[in-house]
């Protein structure tokens, strides 16, 4: 959490990005009464812990498709 709203279709292009893959996706009409977007609000981690977040969106898909590459099948960059 970021603090910054990010959409699903900016976390699948980054994703795409990382990987070097092309997502297989399926648009569907949004849903009634749901948002567009959303936003992690972070204000009490940053009372109660003294937190701030310190990894972009794009290194920290990074670092967990490179760890899941290690330990799992799939999500490999280019496989």
């Amino acid at each position: 959490g970021s603090g910054q709203a990010t959409s699903l279709n900016d976390v699948v292009r980054t994703l795409e990005a990382v990987t070097g893959r092309t997502a297989r996706t399926v648009p569907s009409p949004e849903h009634r009464g749901g948002a567009a977007r959303m936003c992690a609000d972070i204000g009490r981690a940053r009372r109660l812990l003294d937190w701030e977040p310190a990894t972009e969106l794009r290194a920290g898909l990074a670092r967990t498709v490179a760890y899941e590459s290690e330990h799992r099948v799939g999500l490999a960059p280019g496989g």
